[in-house]
C-alpha cells in the first residue's frame, strides 16, 4: 500500500485517508472487522483503542494483529503455490529463486515444488528427456531451453499457416535463361526460299498420289428403233 501511495502523493497525502483506503483492501472476517471499527474511529474521530492519527502508528498496530509470524514458513506456503501461469520461464524462475532464499531451503529440497508449478507442457517434455534432469540447476536450463523450442515451433506453424492462407507472398523469381527478341530475323536475300520448294514438292507428291479418273465409254450416237420383243418358236 506504501508504493501505491508514492504513485498517487496528492490524491492520498492525508493519513486518514491512506488508513481508510487500506482498511478497504483487508480480507478475512477479523481483518475485515478490525478494518471497520479503525476506519470508523478514524472518521468519526472516536477516541479509544481503534482510534489512530498517525500511518506509523496503524502500521505498528496491523503488524502486531495480523503480521506474518515467521517469514520462513510464510515462503513455503508461497513456494507450494507459486505456479508459472502465462508468464515467462526467467520471471517464474526469479520468483521461484526469491521465495527458496526466504524459506531458506536448500535446492534439493524444493525441486518438486518447482517441477509442479512449472507449465504442464514443459514439464512433460523434460521427464520424456534421457536423462532426466537430476537437479534444480538442471531444470532451470531445460525449461528455459524447452520454452525457446516451443516458441519456435508456434512461431514455424503460425507462419506456415499464413503461407497456406495466401497472406504471405514470395518475391517473383527471374529466371536467368535469356530473353528471345520478338525483333523478326533478317533473311539472307541470297538464300534459296527453302519454304517455297518445299511447297511445290508437296503438290507434286499429292498429284501423284490421287487415282486417274476413269472415263466414260462413248455412247452410240445411232438412232435405235423401237425394240421387238424376241418371238418364241412353236
Amino acid at each position: 500500500m506504501e508504493q501505491f501511495f508514492a504513485l498517487q502523493p496528492v490524491q492520498h497525502r492525508l493519513t486518514r485517508e491512506r488508513i481508510t483506503v487500506t482498511t478497504l483492501y483487508l480480507q478475512g472476517t477479523i481483518a475485515e472487522n478490525w478494518g471497520m471499527d479503525v476506519a470508523k474511529a478514524v472518521n468519526q474521530m472516536i477516541a479509544g483503542d481503534s482510534y489512530t492519527d498517525s500511518w506509523a502508528e496503524f502500521v505498528t498496530v496491523f503488524l502486531n494483529n495480523f503480521g506474518i509470524p515467521n517469514e520462513g514458513n510464510w515462503a513455503i506456503h508461497e513456494l507450494k503455490t507459486l505456479y508459472q501461469g502465462n508468464v515467462p520461464v526467467n520471471e517464474y524462475i526469479g520468483e521461484f529463486e526469491r521465495l527458496r532464499r526466504i524459506a531458506n531451503l536448500a535446492p534439493e529440497q524444493c525441486l518438486y515444488e518447482f517441477q509442479v508449478g512449472l507449465k504442464p507442457a514443459i514439464t512433460k517434455e523434460l521427464l520424456l528427456q534421457r536423462p532426466i534432469p537430476a537437479t534444480l540447476a538442471e531444470w532451470h536450463l531445460g525449461a528455459r531451453e524447452e520454452e525457446q523450442r516451443q516458441q519456435q515451433v508456434t512461431q514455424f506453424m503460425r507462419n506456415q499457416a499464413m503461407y497456406r492462407s495466401g497472406s504471405h507472398t514470395h518475391p517473383a523469381h527471374h529466371s536467368s535463361a535469356p530473353r528471345q527478341s520478338s525483333r523478326p530475323k533478317e533473311r539472307d536475300p541470297d538464300a534459296m526460299d527453302i519454304d517455297a520448294i518445299g511447297q511445290a514438292r508437296l503438290r507434286q507428291l499429292e498429284q501423284r498420289q490421287k487415282p486417274p479418273q476413269r472415263k466414260n465409254p462413248p455412247r452410240d450416237s445411232r438412232p435405235q428403233g423401237p425394240r421387238q420383243a424376241p418371238t418364241r418358236n412353236n
